[in-house]
């Protein structure tokens, strides 16, 4: 029993020296960087286009869709959710008027649309 347990001891010890004479590999150094030159592709970004998949509750059940979200630079936004190839859900906000396709009111969903710009250009709050 001891001899087991000293033999496991001393390959341990062993094992771990030999881990210990490996050349260690060295750390690249990071310079600093100009901050207004690595954020400089914010001022070239005017639109964003994206497509998803979104799944959803309607009634109790989940249902899966497919989205298509545009949101330009000066708030103009259009989201379309589809499912099965229809059009489920609409939200058009151009110059800070706000439409869509369901009963949602109007403050809800000019909040929900200056969100959602807000989300994606978030050097551009004010």
């Amino acid at each position: 029993m001891y001899r087991n347990v000293l033999t496991l001891f001393s390959l341990s010890l062993i094992l771990f020296f030999y881990l210990a004479l490996f050349k260690r590999l060295n750390m690249p150094v990071y310079k600093y960087a100009n901050i207004k030159r690595s954020a400089s592709f914010k001022n070239n970004v005017s639109k964003i286009d994206s497509e998803f998949s979104i799944i959803y509750e309607k009634d109790g059940t989940r249902l899966k869709g497919d989205g298509i979200l545009n949101i330009s630079k000066n708030g103009d936004l259009n989201l379309r959710i589809y499912y099965f190839g229809f059009l489920a859900f609409e939200l058009v906000s151009e110059n800070g008027v706000v439409n869509n396709t369901h009963i949602i009111d109007r403050k809800s969903a000019l909040i929900f649309a200056n969100g959602l710009k807000d989300c994606f250009f978030w050097w551009d709050l004010y």
